[in-house]
């Protein structure tokens, strides 16, 4: 029974530990710095061990998969269904910046085959006549 009685001593005592650790931590959170733009939306500063170590993990997450510009990572949570978080380096271009880049570069090569197509045929046709162009 002294068994049981000093377990559940330790069990009280590391929870009100636990939540003690926790009441500091919520009071230790500063708020340093928050902006909001159109071109950026909102971004925030803050300071507190939790976040230093989330920094730590996402660079981490880039780090190990390889991302050059930007990195997905995909989770689930039972009331909202599966959610995907884009990282992005802070100079980087998003994704959808990276996308419309490619299209202008294809509609470019587009125009420029376009062109090309109908002077190579010319070129071939005078060829084929044996006269130059």
């Amino acid at each position: 029974m002294r068994n049981v009685v000093e377990r559940l001593r330790g069990f009280f005592r590391a929870y009100k530990e636990r939540q003690e650790a926790h009441r500091k931590a919520q009071d230790e959170v500063r708020i340093c710095d928050l902006t909001f733009s159109k071109e950026r939306g909102m971004e925030f500063s803050a300071k507190h061990p939790a976040f230093a170590l989330l920094a730590e993990e996402l660079a981490r997450c880039f780090t190990e998969s390889g991302g050059e510009n930007y990195v997905e990572v995909t989770c689930y949570h039972e009331k909202t269904g599966p959610l995907v978080l884009t990282m992005q380096r802070r100079h980087g271009k998003t994704p959808g910046q990276v996308n419309e880049e490619l299209k202008a570069e294809i509609a470019e090569l587009n125009r420029a085959m376009r062109v090309s197509v109908p002077v190579r045929e010319k070129q071939q046709n005078v060829e084929s006549k044996g006269g130059d162009a």
